[in-house]
């Protein structure tokens, strides 16, 4: 025993060398296998299978990450929610060490869209990476809010004058939008004494030389129709831009883009940028993300004194200087850039607000002049209006122009008097969307009751919209499987488990309500049958039990008990692509009979069973001798007998 203790622990080795060699061997997998849209509620999550949420509703997705490796690692899992318009909107990630060997993941990622944002299919791009393996997969669900991708705006703002003078010049900026489409006005009462515009573009109406006693106040009301889109804008930055816009790459009032501080900062976030949108996209993301938004600071007696390098250094800011601090940063930076000054329709309706709205644009050669949000994420530059109800009245805001012969800044009014006078704005607005979804998207599923293992079944929603998508999910005791692709190309699944398979499907166009099916197939274990023979079962030689599968299997396991003279032998095999296996039994020492049972298994059919008995044979050559022997006694008992 002492001798053979090295030899064991010596094989043990090699065989623990050999299984490690094997894993290393093996490629590790990664699959995205489920994703549910729902609510997260405490700690648990509750799936909502239609996916339609409303404006408030914070978006929950749970994502199901298989990943198979021969040793632990890190998975990571990322979501990004895509606007309907296509441009990413934010993101969420999550990381965490799993073990080696097949494992199974539940992640939640939870996204909180706004009110304005418009109403329509979002979609999440998912990507799960581990152990060098990487997955993907889109699903998308449908958001309802008060927009839709084309609105109808009714705006009406006032101006009012209170007190006793003289106005000698009032300016009151009319609606400069590139994404309106107007359908009435503007039309402005009092009548103005002119229409005016300054070098920039913009255009005013023009009062003079009104008398005030108590208050003047002038109306201007609008209809139009708003249509989003998204304009892919860049450049390379080589591309240099016109002249008419270079002025708007030099310092102006309370946007400080010579203050070497800014300079500095713009260097940084843009360091080896080679496109426009490079540049616009990571000031913009500064931004964003450095400021603390504070609407009380519009309340302040200076407010519109609070510039750029003072939002820089305070880290805080109401919508004017996030845009004046956008804009330094972009023209340190070679952008030209200016701020836009207009309203901002939060709801569907707004009624007497106060406050304007102000964010920029910069001009992309190429394309023109392109609206900014400097409080979003750079990933949504190129979205025009960046929100829906966003409505531009002065392209330029604070900086010199010259009106009607008179060197101004550019704001929404401008009033010149004699006397006591003051001057107070105020708007409401309203947007009914045009394109919400109204229709159920008609579809069709037929699928069967119950089928059988190996069966290839064809998934085909059956519906009579083009354009349609279509995300089948479908799964048995085993792995889920998940695909995405146009509803008339329909899905294939092979049917690789017994048991309950669900397949559910979730059907979306825009301009239609999702649909969205659940159905239950059983699928059965596939009928086999089995049968055994028994060749060769003669003395002193050796048997062969063969037995076939019906239909063929290869893979199956067979286990053969044979009985003979008493004694029970079991042994196993494996049946070929021919769907037989075959075992050697002897040498037969005895002539008795011999009885063969076999048991077949394969996964996903039915058990098999089969037997056959025969009787051990002496061989022929010992028959024809004891024949012969025999033959010779008769004969020498003949001769011995009497006469």
């Amino acid at each position: 025993m002492g001798r053979a203790r090295p030899a064991l622990l010596s094989l043990a080795l090699e065989l623990l060398l050999l299984a490690g060699a094997a894993a290393a061997g093996q490629q590790a997998r990664v699959r995205i296998v489920g994703v549910g849209f729902g609510s997260a509620v405490g700690g648990g999550f509750v799936q909502r299978p239609d996916r339609v949420f409303r404006a408030g509703e914070p978006v929950a997705v749970r994502v199901a990450v298989r990943v198979e490796s021969p040793a632990g690692c890190g998975l990571s899992v990322r979501a990004q929610l895509l606007h309907p318009l296509g441009p990413p909107l934010s993101e969420a990630s999550s990381s965490l060490d799993v073990p080696g060997g097949p494992s199974l993941w539940n992640l939640t990622f939870r996204f909180n869209l706004g009110s304005q944002l418009p109403s329509g299919y979002y979609r999440v791009r998912l990507t799960a990476s581990a152990c060098g393996a990487e997955d993907g997969y889109e699903a998308a669900f449908l958001y309802l809010s008060g927009f839709s991708t084309v609105n109808r705006i009714h705006l009406e703002y006032s101006v009012e004058v209170r007190g006793a003078g003289r106005v000698g010049r009032l300016l009151i900026a009319l609606p400069n939008d590139p994404t309106l489409e107007v359908l009435g006005g503007p039309v402005v009462a009092p009548r103005p004494r002119a229409v005016v515009r300054d070098d920039l573009g913009n255009s005013y109406a023009l009062f003079e030389g009104v008398e005030v006693r108590g208050a003047f106040r002038v109306t201007v009301e609008l209809w139009a129709l708003q249509r989003l889109a998204f304009v892919p804008a860049d450049a390379p930055l080589t591309a240099p831009p016109p002249a008419e816009v270079r002025r708007f790459l030099e310092p102006s009032p309370y946007i400080e883009s010579d203050n070497p501080q800014i300079a500095s900062l713009a260097g940084l976030l843009v360091a080896n940028s080679t496109t426009y949108r490079e540049v616009v996209s990571r000031i913009a993301d500064f931004v964003s993300s450095t400021l603390t938004y504070d609407e009380s600071l519009a309340e302040l007696p200076g407010y519109y004194s609070l510039g750029a390098l003072w939002a820089l250094n305070a880290r805080v800011g109401a919508c004017l200087q996030f845009a004046r601090l956008f804009v330094a940063l972009a023209r340190a930076a070679g952008v030209p850039a200016r701020v836009v000054e207009g309203f901002s329709l939060q709801a569907p309706e707004v009624a007497r607000a106060r406050y304007t709205h102000a964010y920029a644009e910069v001009y992309v050669p190429g394309y023109g002049w392109v609206f900014v949000e400097p409080q979003q994420r750079g990933s949504t530059f190129g979205l025009e209006p960046p929100m829906p109800g966003y409505l531009a009245l002065v392209r330029g805001s604070g900086e010199r122009v010259s009106v009607a012969g008179a060197a101004l800044s550019a704001s929404i009014s401008q009033l010149e008097y004699a006397g006591s006078l003051s001057l107070s704005l105020s708007y409401s607005a309203s947007a009914a969307p045009l394109e919400l979804p109204q229709q159920r998207l008609p579809m069709v599923v037929q699928l069967p009751e119950r089928a059988y293992y190996g069966d290839r079944l064809r998934v085909a929603p059956q519906i009579p919209v083009k354009g349609a998508v279509c995300e089948v999910s479908a799964g048995g005791p085993g792995t889920p499987l998940l695909s995405s692709a146009p509803c008339e190309r329909g899905v294939e699944l092979e049917l690789d488990e017994v048991g309950r398979w669900t397949v559910e499907v979730f059907a979306w166009r825009p301009g239609y309500a999702p649909a969205y099916g659940s159905w239950v197939v059983e699928v059965l274990p596939r009928p086999l049958d089995a049968s055994v023979e028994v060749s060769g079962a003669v003395m002193l030689r050796r048997a062969t039990v063969t037995a076939r599968t019906s239909p063929s299997v290869a893979g199956a396991l067979v286990r053969f008990t044979i009985d003979l003279c008493g004694l029970r032998e079991v042994e196993y095999a494996v049946t070929d692509e021919g769907g037989a296996a075959s075992v050697s039994v002897g040498p037969l020492l005895l002539p008795c009979p011999m009885t063969v049972r076999v048991d077949v298994e394969k996964r996903g059919y039915t058990r098999a069973q089969a037997s056959a008995s025969t009787l051990v044979l002496p061989p022929p050559e010992l028959a024809l001798a004891a024949a012969a022997a025999l033959a010779l006694a008769l004969l020498a008992r003949r001769r011995k007998k009497p006469p």
